[in-house]
Order: structure tokens, then C-alpha cells, then sequence
């Protein structure tokens, strides 16, 4: 049987204890987990079987992940947080009991022309991304017809902070004070508070909250960590040792020759480059771990593998676990190091690695 070279421990019981974080900083909301981006990078049927009925509903960006994380679980509700496009997606929505969110008029006519009873929708207004949403000042004559129509109205009204990382406590107050007042005619409950709201700004939990990041583990914070509120990562990424090879002084290593050893050093291949989700940079500042060391990255990243420096281990060979991320090497870490988000580390991560539950 050929070995797994390269392979994601996705964590049940870290998915699970932060999904009880959420409850105990939001306790008088509902949870919406969101799984969009196949979960994250963590496996969108993967994730969604593990909080079947544990949560209030699952959010996802598309019909077609809708459909994924139905096949999982048919009981609790989806929702679709870029809607429907046209009217084969909204039928796809009725037939697979989706709901979905309405951004534009375009979608709200489709809806309101389709003859459509039974279907509920949630309405999203604008208070600051600038993408899609109904203005608050303005809102659409359809929408405020809406208000009167029991039967047809939205369920859920929701917003979405374009900065609710930022330390401007008023700013934040502000928007959140601006939709409630012009949400509460147009639907029955309210969401807003995403991952960084959940952790930073109590007063925005309002009805519903949307933990996307930190339910996997991760802070949405720059300068902080998963671990400095409780939370605990829901993957761990590893690969192998492939080969290893005494390097001697001014020998370079990676295209581009970025990296000269200064002295005889014994490296490692890793089979996991920036295909597999390990972002590229011009001189790598990153770090993977070998029995719990820390073990730096050399010269650049390829597409299928890396170069890591073994010179202080002496007992390692070929095969040897090497984790690129999780419990030694956080992935905030990665993403500062690398210039990037968390997020943009996590959903590219490649097929070529296999998921596993823990």
C-alpha cells in the first residue's frame, strides 16, 4: 500500500470545544457555523457531518456547496450567503431546502415573480462592505412591500462589518445601532457579529451569530493567536521527510539561489509545496516542526516541495513527520510571516492533501 506523504488531521474535538467558545461569549444567540470555502480548507461534508445538529444552521457561499453540506445533514438550516444568480438557482435552493440570502433587486424579483410560497429567504443590507445589500437609507420599494406580507417576508436580516477587527469602538457601535433600527421592521431576527465581533464587540450578537475563522481555531486579530482566546486548531497539516543530504558551504538552495549555506548543514526535502497550500516567498522566514523543533524553511518555496534545515536533529530519517502547521507552528504564524490572512492560507489549501478526522 502506498504511504500518505502529505495529509490534514481535522480535529473533532477542537471543531467541537470551539463551537462551545461561541456559545459561552454569545449565549442568547443562535449559531450560524460557517462552512463556506470547503469549510475553510478543513472539508466542507467533513465538517458539516461533525456539527450536524450541534449547530442552528450552516452558512455557505453557494448553491453548489449548499448541496454538499445537504448531503450531510437534512434537517438543519443552510443558508447561502451570495444567494441565487438566476432561476435555476433558485430553484436548486427550494428543491434542497436552501435558504438563501437576498442582495439586489435582481434577486428579490426573481423571488417575488417566481411564484414561490414556501421558501424562506433572509434579506442582507449594506452597512459598509460595499459588494451587494440593500441600503439602509434607501431601501428597495419591493423590500419595504415586504414589511406588510406575513406570509412572504424574510425570516433573518443580516449585515456584515466591513472592519469588525478594527478598535474603533464607536464606528462599529455606530453601524450596529444603524441596522438594528432599519432591520427590525423588515424581519423577525437579526445577524450580524462574524468571528471578530463574536470576540471583540459583545453588543453585535444580537439574534444570530456567524463564526466562520475562529471555529476553526484561528484568530481573526493580527498580532494574536487562536490560543489567546481559548481556542484550539481544528487542523494540523503534515507531510514527510522524502530525502535528506549534506549541503557544503556556499552551496544555494531553491530557485533563485536565494539562500547560500554558510556552513556543511544537512537538509531535508519535504514533498509539499505552494501547490499543496504552503505560500511562496522570495527568501522563506518560516518554520515547520520535526519531534516538537522547530526546523527553518530554506531558500524559496516550489511548487511540490520545500527545503528544510535538519542540523539539528541527528537522528532523523526518511519518512519522518513533519508538520507544517497546527499545534507547534501556528498558522496565524504562516500567514504573518508569508504577508497574507489566515483564510487565504487555509482555503488553499491543495487537493493533493488528504483530509482526516480525528
Amino acid at each position: 500500500m502506498n504511504r500518505v506523504w502529505s495529509w490534514a488531521e481535522v480535529d473533532s474535538r477542537a471543531l467541537l470545544h470551539n463551537l462551545q467558545r461561541v456559545r459561552e461569549l454569545a449565549p442568547r444567540s443562535k449559531v450560524a457555523a460557517v462552512v463556506k470555502a470547503n469549510a475553510y480548507g478543513h472539508g466542507i461534508e467533513l465538517v458539516t457531518r461533525i456539527l450536524a445538529e450541534k449547530v442552528d444552521a450552516f452558512a455557505v457561499a453557494t448553491c453548489a456547496e449548499g448541496i454538499q453540506a445537504r448531503k450531510q445533514d437534512s434537517i438543519t438550516p443552510i443558508w447561502v450567503l451570495l444567494g441565487y444568480g438566476d432561476e435555476g438557482e433558485l430553484k436548486t435552493c427550494v428543491s434542497h431546502q436552501l435558504t438563501p440570502v437576498i442582495a439586489s433587486e435582481h434577486q428579490l424579483n426573481l423571488w417575488t415573480s417566481g411564484g414561490i410560497e414556501s421558501m424562506k429567504v433572509i434579506i442582507e443590507l449594506d452597512i459598509g462592505m460595499g459588494r451587494m445589500g440593500f441600503e439602509i437609507q434607501e431601501p428597495s420599494h419591493q423590500l419595504t412591500k415586504l414589511q406588510s406580507d406575513d406570509h412572504r417576508g424574510p425570516t433573518l436580516v443580516l449585515g456584515h462589518f466591513p472592519a469588525a477587527e478594527s478598535s474603533n469602538f464607536t464606528e462599529i457601535r455606530e453601524a450596529s445601532r444603524r441596522f438594528s433600527n432599519a432591520s427590525r421592521s423588515v424581519g423577525r431576527s437579526l445577524t450580524l457579529a462574524n468571528s471578530a465581533a463574536i470576540l471583540a464587540h459583545p453588543f453585535t450578537h444580537l439574534d444570530w451569530v456567524r463564526p466562520g475563522l475562529m471555529l476553526y481555531g484561528i484568530s481573526p486579530f493580527p498580532e494574536s493567536r487562536g490560543a489567546d482566546f481559548d481556542l484550539q486548531p481544528a487542523m494540523r497539516v503534515f507531510s514527510r521527510i522524502r530525502g535528506i543530504r549534506t549541503m557544503d558551504p556556499g552551496q544555494t538552495i531553491g530557485y533563485g539561489s536565494t539562500f547560500r549555506c554558510k556552513s556543511k548543514m544537512r537538509v531535508g526535502l519535504i514533498p509539499f509545496g505552494y501547490a499543496d497550500g504552503f505560500p511562496r516567498q522570495e527568501l522563506s522566514s518560516s518554520s515547520v516542526a520535526i519531534r516538537d523543533k522547530r526546523c527553518a524553511i530554506l531558500g524559496r518555496i516550489s511548487m511540490d516541495s520545500m527545503i528544510v534545515d535538519l542540523s539539528s536533529l541527528c537522528s532523523v530519517d526518511v519518512g519522518e513527520p513533519v508538520e507544517l502547521w497546527g499545534h507547534n507552528v501556528p498558522l496565524e504564524e504562516i500567514a504573518a510571516d508569508s504577508g497574507t490572512i489566515p483564510h487565504h492560507v487555509l482555503t488553499g489549501l491543495g487537493k493533493r492533501v488528504e483530509r482526516v478526522s480525528l
